[in-house]
């Protein structure tokens, strides 16, 4: 199917530009959750928005001069000390909800207040 395969190749983009000491696991339908370790909110903005760039460069094709562009929507929480992974979870998935309010195909961070 064509989503699978736009699928795989977010996947791979996203593989091939992270460390690999960060970890990518496919989250729902057409979601990823990405664990970047050891980052700060201020390099993970950065990363994430080249990663959303990249993305958007991945212009589907889905037969004959028929292209699909793909986009992304990204949501993201961060921690200081020891984190309540439900919480940084859920703080993740209300800051990806408002890029999607917000106009889709942009990078949000959660910003505080649970």
């Amino acid at each position: 199917m064509v989503g699978d395969r736009a699928i795989k190749h977010v996947a791979d983009l996203l593989s091939d530009n992270i460390r690999s000491s960060d970890y990518l696991f496919r989250y729902g339908g057409e979601e990823f959750l990405l664990v970047l370790v050891e980052t700060r909110a201020a390099e993970a903005f950065p990363l994430l928005e080249r990663l959303r760039k990249k993305i958007g460069q991945l212009a589907f094709n889905v037969g004959g001069d028929t292209q699909i562009p793909i986009t992304a929507s990204i949501g993201f929480a961060a921690h200081t000390g020891h984190p309540d992974y439900n919480l940084l979870l859920r703080d993740a998935d209300n800051a990806l909800y408002a890029a999607k309010r917000e106009g889709r195909n942009c990078v949000k961070m959660h910003k505080g207040g649970g």
